[in-house]
């Protein structure tokens, strides 16, 4: 058998459009910066171990959304991804 090769990658978003895949973005950017940013963020993550959860789920949608698109993009069947987790109140990993 044959190596498999992927299809070309599609046209994508027509240059100069405006990008319709996260239109709530700059509506949650503003509300996260009001309320406080990364200081805020960490104390509502620290409250309860549902807001915790909650929190993790979302960047795991996220993540896995992204990873999809570059599957797709890409032709790739498999793709590694690296999670790291950082210490939000002092900046270290």
């Amino acid at each position: 058998m044959g190596k498999h090769i992927p299809p070309p990658p599609g046209p994508g978003r027509p240059k100069g459009s405006k990008n319709k895949a996260l239109p709530w973005l700059n509506d949650a950017i503003a509300i996260y910066e009001e309320r406080g940013g990364k200081e805020w963020l960490s104390k509502w993550i620290d409250a309860n171990n549902i807001n915790l959860r909650e929190f993790m789920r979302t960047i795991l949608i996220i993540a896995a959304k992204q990873v999809a698109e570059k599957q797709e993009q890409s032709g790739e069947t498999t793709m590694k991804v690296n999670v790291r987790f950082i210490d939000v109140k002092n900046e270290k990993e």
